[in-house]
């Protein structure tokens, strides 16, 4: 009788986590020409967005090709891609502030080290 008991209840007690959404690209509200007019290293950093890369960088180069994002809430998308480089792949936060600002980050960086860009 136990047994038909917990068979009753195991359908009722589902997986109720949601698998995060990857998309294909980078999102578009972040495609163009970006410039740092304050960098944290007195160096104009600069950076291009497309359909599918972000090229960050200077002196060394910061690529994500073939990338895929997701949204992790409040204008803060992730961007995971390959870095021809270095044969890596890795990841990039983007924060969206507006049309003409938006701020970059790395996984397991404070916030306070967010880089702000400029649309030139």
């Amino acid at each position: 009788m136990t047994a038909i008991a917990t068979l009753a209840f195991v359908p009722a007690l589902g997986n109720t986590t949601q698998a995060a959404t990857w998309y294909h690209g980078t999102p578009k509200i972040f495609w163009g020409k970006w410039k740092s007019p304050y960098p944290p290293m007195h160096t104009t950093w600069k950076m291009s967005i497309g359909r599918t890369y972000v090229h960050n960088g200077l002196s060394d180069p910061d690529f994500y090709n073939h990338a895929k994002y997701k949204y992790l809430g409040h204008h803060v998308y992730k961007v995971y891609g390959e870095n021809p480089f270095y044969h890596s792949y890795g990841a990039i936060y983007l924060k969206w502030y507006n049309h003409n600002k938006i701020g970059t980050n790395y996984p397991h960086t404070p916030a306070k080290y967010t880089t702000i860009y400029h649309r030139y």
